[in-house]
């Protein structure tokens, strides 16, 4: 069935066994799904070879025609989407430490969408980003496995992927939109502005879209705000249909919405 839409399963030699929660067990299957896509033995039908990586799960539903993401795509050439939180006045010690005189860097994202360039040196150094990333957990002093510490000691939390791509394309001298394509929330006030009553799985969780009428509300805001996909949403069939016929019925967006702060490796990043 998935060789049906040009899909296809990862070596089972590249399996991670065990849970990869907070572990950095999670970055070697990003990895092992980057090397994979970027082989070069790795193309479609008529030769073309994948030119980005995006990141999603059955949780995410696209909001836009292929057509109009492969349009933006293709003035973005060089260029990740990774969501990042630069000199964010809201953030605290506790989430990010600035260097000297530097604004405050503190990349949290999971589902970006890493151009294959990007991606497949990444892969091609899979080794020595897991030596350097399992050395950074356990060592924040305190207790539970989100916890963790950058390379000033400072105490970071969450899970270790939201902090690694970022972090991973500075060092390495890429540059990088500062959005992903997949529009997610955790601001109940946010979706209260767009007619949503929030759903949230649990405390940790993002809010999820679970009837027609939020899919619609929601996909119509995201595409207002240059996204391509929205996350979460219930798998039911009433969903996924309001997921098609909004599809079918969404208007081409001028690409100039979808615009992106490009940053440029200047600052130092979190190791």
């Amino acid at each position: 069935e998935l060789e049906e839409f040009g899909a296809q399963w990862l070596d089972r030699n590249l399996t991670v066994h065990g849970n990869v929660r907070f572990s950095v067990k999670m970055l070697q299957v990003i990895l092992n799904i980057f090397g994979q896509v970027t082989s070069e033995h790795n193309a479609a039908p008529n030769g073309c070879r994948p030119q980005w990586v995006h990141m999603s799960t059955e949780w995410d539903a696209p909001v836009v025609p292929c057509t109009q993401v492969h349009a933006v795509l293709q003035n973005r050439t060089g260029l990740s989407h990774v969501g990042w939180t630069d000199g964010d006045a809201r953030l605290t010690h506790a989430e990010c430490k600035p260097e000297p005189g530097q604004p405050a860097f503190c990349g949290k994202t999971v589902w970006p969408t890493v151009y294959a360039e990007h991606a497949r040196s990444l892969a091609a150094n899979v080794d020595s980003i897991i030596t350097i990333w399992s050395g950074k957990l356990g060592h924040s002093g305190k207790q539970g496995p989100g916890y963790w510490q950058d390379n000033y000691g400072w105490p970071l939390s969450g899970a270790v992927e939201e902090y690694f791509m970022p972090t991973e394309l500075t060092r390495r001298g890429y540059s990088y939109c500062n959005q992903t394509l997949n529009f997610v929330t955790w601001d109940a006030d946010q979706l209260a502005r767009i007619g949503i009553d929030g759903v949230r799985l649990n405390a940790s969780g993002p809010y999820i879209y679970q009837n027609a009428i939020a899919i619609r509300r929601v996909s119509r805001h995201a595409r207002s705000r240059g996204f391509f996909f929205v996350r979460k949403v219930i798998n039911t069939t009433e969903v996924m249909d309001a997921v098609i016929k909004d599809l079918r019925r969404s208007p081409r967006v001028a690409a100039r919405r979808y615009t992106c702060t490009i940053r440029n490796p200047t600052y130092r990043s979190i190791l």
